[in-house]
């Protein structure tokens, strides 16, 4: 209850105290700098600031983005999806055979894994999505993208073997459709492991917290030069979006558009990182900033 009123009372804040207050809490230890930024984390927050095209809601969208990717690049590269519910209390698994990720499409990290639908207990599934339909992420979080979002649940087809701490996950970042660097990442949460890279895989050197991932995973996967192709035909149009795919011996699959990079509050190491990944973002590109025309 404590958090839920936490998050409560930082819902009413205007969106720009709320950015800056938990930039500040993330032991930042300055001010950022939104209307002339710099860095990338500065680049984030003022993106979610200043930025209302309607293009960051359809890329926020889970469901929406499938439409814009396979508009983009063909469904191939999509997982499946079995089905679609408007609420919680229509969930109903009993049609679905095969292992599936259960998803909200209205915010991040509302996902349960589900390897054997038959096995689920339905009532605890319907009860955990209607906690995901209770939260406005967007205002919760002020994150703009999701605030208008309707909130649907999906039924995906699953990645990899049920287990999450398997997959890989390749974050292609991209600027004005060119993709530029990658962060890859294994696991999930408090065990994931993950490092920043060029587009050659070599390591940037570049930390965000999460433990460095084993070297076995630090190189390109096969159909590598096809990600990025991918990634910057469905990044055109966007000033920056990150592209997350997984790749399965070679078999790719999209898995979502991130408008806002892990909320642009996480400290990247060592000192300078920030400021060095921040040159890939051209400022010149940011239109929705206040002097922009200037």
């Amino acid at each position: 209850m404590k958090q839920e009123a936490i998050c409560f009372a930082r819902s009413l804040l205007p969106l720009p105290v709320q950015v800056l207050v938990r930039f500040l809490k993330k032991g930042h230890g300055y001010f950022p700098n939104l209307i002339f930024p710099t860095t990338f984390n500065e680049k984030v927050l003022a993106k979610m600031v200043f930025d209302r095209s309607p293009l960051l809601a359809t890329a926020a969208d889970k469901l929406s983005a499938r439409a814009l990717i396979a508009s983009k690049v063909g469904e191939n590269y999509l997982p499946k999806v079995h089905a679609v519910w408007s609420s919680p209390a229509s969930i109903d698994l009993s049609q679905i055979w095969g292992p599936v990720a259960i998803k909200a499409n209205h915010g991040s990290g509302y996902v349960k894994l589900i390897p054997n639908p038959a096995a689920v207990n339905v009532e605890a599934l319907r009860e955990l999505a209607a906690g995901w339909f209770e939260i406005n992420y967007g205002r919760t979080y002020g994150e703009w993208c999701y605030r208008d979002i309707k909130p649907r649940v999906f039924a995906e087809e699953m990645i990899g073997d049920g287990n999450a701490d398997h997959l890989v996950d390749y974050k292609i970042f991209c600027f004005s459709g060119q993709p530029r660097f990658l962060k890859i990442i294994k696991g999930m949460k408090g065990a994931a492991k993950s490092y920043y890279a060029d587009l050659q895989c070599r390591d940037l050197h570049i930390s965000d917290g999460q433990q460095p991932l084993e070297a076995e995973y630090q190189q390109a996967p096969r159909n590598f030069d096809l990600m990025l192709e991918l990634a910057a035909r469905i990044s055109s149009g966007f000033d920056m979006v990150r592209v997350d795919m997984y790749n399965l011996n070679g078999c790719i699959y999209v898995g979502e558009l991130t408008n806002y990079p892990q909320a642009g509050i996480i400290p990247f190491r060592p000192t300078g990182a920030d400021a060095e990944l921040g040159r890939y973002w051209d400022r010149s590109t940011m239109k929705y900033l206040p002097f922009s025309r200037v």
